[in-house]
């Protein structure tokens, strides 16, 4: 019985912060619709990632150009990789987006990194990303920060 209702109260809390984080996420104007969801980052006071997905709920697709945030000095988009048991960083000019398709930033992946914290980042909080497209459509995401 009170596994059940604690079982219950744990899907109930997944469920808001789920139904929270598609609040966070929109389609941006961009040719191509492309679809910003489930934004996150881990709490830090040193430099952080990002992760997100983009989606193409278009035909055309698009390019991520770059990010920018109050909350950092630096926004780059990079890209993890694990050769040999090493891991690397690749800091990379542009993001394709294919179209149709949908990119998953992720840990050991892609990611947005933060630099440069101006302050340390905690959980519940969020903070505003802004993401600059090759269209010259530029969006505005809210980031909750989890640990």
């Amino acid at each position: 019985m009170i596994r059940s209702l604690v079982r219950r109260a744990v899907f109930g809390v997944l469920l808001l912060v789920g139904s929270l984080v598609a609040v966070q996420a929109g389609t941006i104007p961009e040719p191509g619709n492309i679809h910003v969801g489930y934004p996150w980052a881990r709490s830090s006071d040193g430099s952080v990632a990002v992760y997100m997905t983009l989606a193409d709920e278009g035909s055309k697709g698009g390019r991520l150009l770059d990010a920018a945030t109050p909350v950092a000095t630096y926004a780059r988009l990079y890209r993890s990789s694990n050769a040999d048991g090493i891991e690397k960083q690749h800091l990379l000019d542009a993001i394709a987006i294919p179209p149709g398709g949908t990119l998953l930033f992720r840990p050991g992946g892609l990611h947005v990194r933060l630099t440069g914290l101006k302050e340390p980042l905690v959980k519940g909080a969020t903070f505003p990303l802004t993401l600059y497209f090759a269209s010259g459509a530029r969006a505005t995401i809210r980031i909750p920060v989890a640990n």
